[in-house]
């Protein structure tokens, strides 16, 4: 217990079981936005330019059979570690 009477231990444990419930990072989806905010850029360049450039990761496509524009989402791991890999070899 703390000066504030705070249990610590207690506490601890609900941040705990909080952090257990939230998504793991290789299951975390992005937007086009989301990725051109990661990257600094606007996200008209990384949807026309930056998701099509070769070995761009591919996205995720959610759509139903009849929908005309499908949503697609990039896994953010995968667009963090190609960031970090054209990062490298423009260093």
């Amino acid at each position: 217990m703390s000066d504030a009477g705070i249990d610590l231990d207690v506490l601890a444990e609900k941040i705990a079981r909080s952090m257990a419930r939230l998504p793991k990072a290789k299951d975390i989806l992005w937007s086009a936005k989301d990725c051109a905010q990661y990257l600094g850029i606007s996200e008209r360049h990384f949807v026309d330019r930056c998701s099509k450039r070769l070995g761009h990761p591919k996205p995720v496509v959610l759509s139903d059979r009849d929908c005309a524009n499908p949503t697609r989402r990039w896994y953010m791991n995968e667009i963090i570690d190609d960031a970090r890999k054209r990062k490298s070899k423009s260093a």
